[in-house]
Protein backbone atom coordinates (compact mmCIF):
# COMPACT_ATOMS: atom_id res chain seq x y z
CA UNK A 1 0.00 0.00 0.00
CA UNK A 2 1.20 3.22 -0.82
CA UNK A 3 1.89 6.42 1.23
CA UNK A 4 0.14 9.29 1.62
CA UNK A 5 3.38 11.26 0.22
CA UNK A 6 3.44 9.03 -2.39
CA UNK A 7 -0.14 9.38 -3.62
CA UNK A 8 0.54 13.14 -3.08
CA UNK A 9 3.66 13.76 -4.52
CA UNK A 10 6.07 15.95 -3.71
CA UNK A 11 6.81 19.96 -3.50
CA UNK A 12 9.56 22.15 -3.05
CA UNK A 13 7.71 24.85 -1.96
CA UNK A 14 7.81 25.24 2.25
CA UNK A 15 4.36 24.08 3.41
CA UNK A 16 2.18 26.99 4.03
CA UNK A 17 1.21 28.74 7.16
CA UNK A 18 -2.22 29.19 8.30
CA UNK A 19 -3.35 32.58 8.45
CA UNK A 20 -6.12 33.94 11.14
CA UNK A 21 -9.52 35.40 9.71
CA UNK A 22 -9.43 37.76 12.64
CA UNK A 23 -6.67 39.72 13.85
CA UNK A 24 -5.05 38.07 17.19
CA UNK A 25 -5.19 41.65 18.62
CA UNK A 26 -8.69 42.54 18.78
CA UNK A 27 -9.97 42.96 22.04
CA UNK A 28 -12.55 40.13 23.51
CA UNK A 29 -16.35 41.34 22.66
CA UNK A 30 -19.56 39.33 23.45
CA UNK A 31 -22.69 39.37 21.47
CA UNK A 32 -26.42 39.14 22.57
CA UNK A 33 -29.15 37.20 21.05
CA UNK A 34 -32.72 38.41 21.48
CA UNK A 35 -35.99 36.48 20.44
CA UNK A 36 -38.81 38.14 19.70
CA UNK A 37 -41.75 36.86 17.41
CA UNK A 38 -42.26 38.95 13.87
CA UNK A 39 -44.95 40.67 15.99
CA UNK A 40 -43.19 41.82 18.39
CA UNK A 41 -40.17 42.62 15.59
CA UNK A 42 -42.30 44.59 13.60
CA UNK A 43 -43.88 46.44 16.35
CA UNK A 44 -40.25 47.38 17.76
CA UNK A 45 -39.28 48.51 14.15
CA UNK A 46 -42.65 50.62 13.83
CA UNK A 47 -41.42 52.40 16.94
CA UNK A 48 -37.38 52.28 16.38
CA UNK A 49 -35.78 52.72 12.96
CA UNK A 50 -32.71 50.83 14.06
CA UNK A 51 -33.50 48.66 17.27
CA UNK A 52 -30.17 47.34 17.15
CA UNK A 53 -28.72 50.74 17.98
CA UNK A 54 -31.12 51.85 20.13
CA UNK A 55 -30.22 48.79 22.53
CA UNK A 56 -26.36 49.13 22.28
CA UNK A 57 -27.29 52.92 22.88
CA UNK A 58 -29.30 51.86 26.54
CA UNK A 59 -26.49 49.43 27.14
CA UNK A 60 -23.78 52.14 26.55
CA UNK A 61 -26.19 55.14 28.86
CA UNK A 62 -26.62 52.44 31.65
CA UNK A 63 -22.62 51.51 31.46
CA UNK A 64 -22.01 55.28 32.19
CA UNK A 65 -24.20 55.41 35.12
CA UNK A 66 -27.31 57.03 33.04
CA UNK A 67 -30.38 55.60 35.98
CA UNK A 68 -32.58 56.89 32.90
CA UNK A 69 -31.90 54.28 30.78
CA UNK A 70 -33.15 51.60 33.26
CA UNK A 71 -36.87 52.39 32.97
CA UNK A 72 -39.92 49.95 33.84
CA UNK A 73 -37.35 47.00 32.11
CA UNK A 74 -35.65 46.78 34.62
CA UNK A 75 -38.79 46.52 37.38
CA UNK A 76 -40.29 44.45 35.03
CA UNK A 77 -37.30 41.69 34.23
CA UNK A 78 -35.15 41.82 37.61
CA UNK A 79 -37.37 38.82 38.98
CA UNK A 80 -36.98 36.68 36.29
CA UNK A 81 -33.24 37.11 35.59
CA UNK A 82 -31.50 34.12 35.51
CA UNK A 83 -27.65 35.71 35.88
Amino acid sequence: MATIRKLCGRSNQPPSTIVPIMPIDLVATRSLTVELSETEWLALRTIERDPVAYLKQQITRRLAGDESAVGQVQAAYSETDEY
